[in-house]
């Protein structure tokens, strides 16, 4: 019942603010041209790269070792110094890269790291409300950035700034209320004061996933700079809307199971041992795909119209094209982050996922490169949908070495009919057009599948308990863990 209570107040605490970020998309998708959006993208993309490489193991750490009692605030220190390292780190290579960029680059390259910087911290704020369990505070300061950065961005793009002032909106909706916020939620934590072990610990934890994440972002990312490169920003702008749309909508369903599931499997692990923590897990993976599956299938179905009623004019062909293929990919790479990744974070190893996100970047770099100059975008979507699958696979077979979690459901069934039922009344409804229809759409879609879903599932969870039990002691003959 916790997992359900903590996902239902995430859903509206990072829902409403995901909506806006949907209705972000959509009013720059017609105030940006192509281009535009393509710049805009491509900072976004090296932003994130830096986010990636510097700064994902302090959020990381922050998650997975933020301590309680008289512990906390000294933790919290060591979490401010290095966030304080990394940036004045940055700040150095930025001002070195000012000398070899041209005139018309260095605001982007200032802009990519100021950006990063008020998000990192924004971010590290949200991690530490995410780590505390205050779902509700989470929410508020997710909604604050959500209407800021949206607000802001509108009134400087009109202004005439184009995707500068996209990017400064962003920057100044993270980092006014992540300042307010500080204030109250690193209380006594601003005074430097790093912990040596605190510090050893979090690198130790952190640095094989600051790799991963490195390697993830070539994943998740390349394509658009690649694209960019090799046929202009304006393609970069075209796949990166279709990929946003995805993320977006697929992608924020599936972290806010997340976001109330990883904390309680991580308690369940630290206060009653490995079995607590895979009975967690069983309900966790259960919620993710009942979420997720439907999501994509509807996602897939509805392509042509979120396009038509959501995009600007330049954006909707290639649109209903792109969104199947990266729904797919948010979906596979969504399962893979989401669930069977846990074996390495909860079974600390997380070196083993170096080797994962290598060598799903590889696949996904070389079939950029080869499909790309043939298909354009489309390639790009293409090969996205290929690494996941790739990163997938690779993730569940390495992650039973390390801390295996169930993969088998007692709802695979109800998920797998209701999803059917969605599709067929959405192909029923198909020739509708204009927003209500697609809201009709939508709801319809979705009580075909809760009504199919619920007659079909069933709470029974000793057949996964059996499997598990059966599968362990197999492990325990082979001396496998």
């Amino acid at each position: 019942m916790t997992l359900v209570r903590h996902s239902l107040i995430y859903v509206v605490a990072r829902g409403v603010p995901g909506l806006l970020n949907f209705a972000a998309l959509s009013v720059f998708s017609h105030l940006l041209d192509p281009a535009g959006y393509g710049q805009y993208a491509l900072v976004i993309a090296i932003s994130s790269l830096l986010n990636s490489v510097l700064f994902e193991w302090l959020h990381l750490g922050l998650l997975r070792y933020l301590p309680t009692g008289e512990e906390r605030v000294p933790f919290l220190r060591t979490i401010v110094g290095g966030y304080a390292l990394v940036v004045a780190a940055t700040a150095v290579l930025g001002g070195v890269s000012l000398l070899v960029v041209d005139d018309a680059t260095r605001p982007l390259v200032v802009l990519a790291l100021v950006l990063t910087w008020g998000q990192v911290w924004f971010e590290l704020t949200l991690e530490l409300l995410r780590a505390q369990l205050k779902p509700l505070h989470y929410g508020l300061l997710a909604l604050t950035r959500a209407v800021l950065s949206l607000g802001l961005g509108v009134l400087l793009v009109r202004a005439g700034l184009g995707s500068t002032g996209r990017l400064l909106g962003l920057l100044l909706g993270a980092a006014l209320p992540g300042v307010l916020w500080s204030v109250w939620c690193w209380r006594g934590a601003a005074r430097w004061d790093v912990n040596r072990e605190t510090m050893r610990t979090l690198l130790s934890y952190g640095l094989p996933l600051t790799v991963t994440f490195a390697f993830g972002f070539i994943l998740s990312t390349s394509d658009r700079l690649l694209l960019g490169a090799l046929q202009g920003a304006a393609a970069a702008g075209i796949f990166s809307v279709g990929m946003d749309l995805a993320q977006q909508s697929l992608g924020l369903l599936m972290a806010i199971v997340n976001l109330a599931a990883y904390p309680l499997a991580v308690r369940a692990l630290n206060e009653r041992g490995e079995h607590a923590a895979r009975e967690q897990l069983i309900h966790n993976g259960s919620l993710l795909l009942a979420v997720a599956v439907p999501a994509t299938v509807g996602l897939a179905a509805l392509a042509p119209q979120i396009a038509r009623v959501a995009l600007g004019a330049d954006f909707q062909a290639a649109a209903a094209q792109l969104i199947p293929w990266v729904a797919l990919s948010a979906l596979l790479m969504g399962l893979k982050a989401y669930h069977l990744d846990l074996s390495f974070q909860l079974g600390q190893n997380t070196r083993q996922q170096i080797w994962i996100v290598l060598n799903a970047a590889a696949v996904n770099v070389g079939l950029n490169m080869l499909w790309i100059p043939r298909l354009g975008y489309m390639g790009c979507a293409y090969a996205s949908a290929v690494a996941a699958l790739v990163a997938l696979l690779l993730s569940w077979f390495w992650g039973r070495q390390s801390f295996p979690v169930p993969v088998w459901f007692p709802n695979v069934p109800a998920v797998l009919l209701g999803s059917a039922a969605l599709y067929g009344t959405e192909l029923l409804l198909a020739t509708g057009r204009g927003p209500l229809a697609l809201l009709g759409q939508i709801v319809a879609g979705g009580a075909a599948y809760a009504a199919v879903y619920l007659v079909t599932s069933s709470d029974d969870r000793a057949r996964v308990q059996t499997w598990w039990a059966g599968r362990s002691r197999a492990a325990r003959i082979r001396g496998t863990p």
